[in-house]
């Protein structure tokens, strides 16, 4: 494990800039192919009635599933053993290694895709006036909602970017997968919870309990447990969630240097 914590910011800048000219091309011709798409969507749908909040929408899938499309591929070079080596001996140490490409997948490309989506809908704002004599409405990637996406994205991509390192093929399809029958085995085993917590509660549901004849203090009870509950979750997911997949990251690519 060589200087796997050894950050140093000069490395760090220099990594960035060479990822972004490296993949500046591709990321030009991506962009110019959305807006193109886009501003022909909207055009056609334009001829066939109101299409006042037509761009706001798509601020949405191109974020979520670009961005995690992207980040399951961040690092895609180290399984290929012609490619690789170029990867591992650049004078840099692990985290700055992941670091350059975690603030690209993580942070600069919702920026992106939020500026690509604003000046998008500016374009066809000025078209729609110009064709039909009326405005749009324009993406504000300034909105407190947009914020609050994006924050949610920068959670939820690390774990794509750690199956980029652990996942030699499709690793996009195999943690929607497995986050897929997560969500499904969520739902008994709180359920199971419920019933092991609450347990006069639930001793004749499924079959004719009145959820109605609860007391005050059950329901105080129930509520209080279900609020806990959240709590914990958020604070997890918002404090823990990502910079724990962000370690297992940094351990993972150094297991694949040795």
């Amino acid at each position: 494990m060589r200087h796997l914590f050894d950050f140093n910011f000069q490395r760090f800048v220099q990594l960035l800039r060479n990822e972004i000219m490296k993949n500046k091309k591709r990321l030009l011709t991506i962009s110019g192919g959305i807006a193109a798409i886009l501003l022909t969507l909207f055009m056609l749908a334009s001829l066939k009635g109101d299409t006042t909040m037509f761009f706001m929408p798509w601020f949405y899938p191109l974020l979520f599933g670009g961005g995690y499309y992207f980040s399951s591929i961040a690092f895609q070079e180290i399984h290929d053993k012609d490619k690789n080596y170029e990867f591992f001996l650049l004078p840099a140490s692990m985290i700055d290694k992941l670091a350059s490409r975690l603030v690209i997948y993580a942070f600069l490309l919702p920026i992106f895709s939020a500026a690509l989506i604003s000046l998008t809908s500016i374009v066809g704002s000025i078209l729609h006036s110009l064709l039909f004599g009326s405005s749009i409405a324009i993406f504000n990637p300034f909105e407190k909602h947009v914020g609050l996406v994006i924050g949610i994205y920068i959670i939820t991509q690390s774990i794509f970017m750690y199956a980029s390192i652990c996942f030699k093929k499709h690793a996009f399809f195999k943690v929607s997968m497995i986050s897929g029958v997560i969500q499904l085995l969520m739902i008994p085993i709180i359920f199971i919870m419920l019933k092991l917590i609450f347990h006069d509660l639930f001793d004749s549901f499924p079959h004719n309990y009145d959820f109605g004849m609860l007391t005050n203090g059950q329901t105080e009870s129930l509520v209080s447990f279900f609020l806990n509950w959240f709590q914990f979750i958020k604070f997890i997911f918002i404090f823990v969630f990502a910079p724990f997949f962000w370690f297992l990251s940094l351990l993972k690519l150094s297991e694949s240097e040795v």
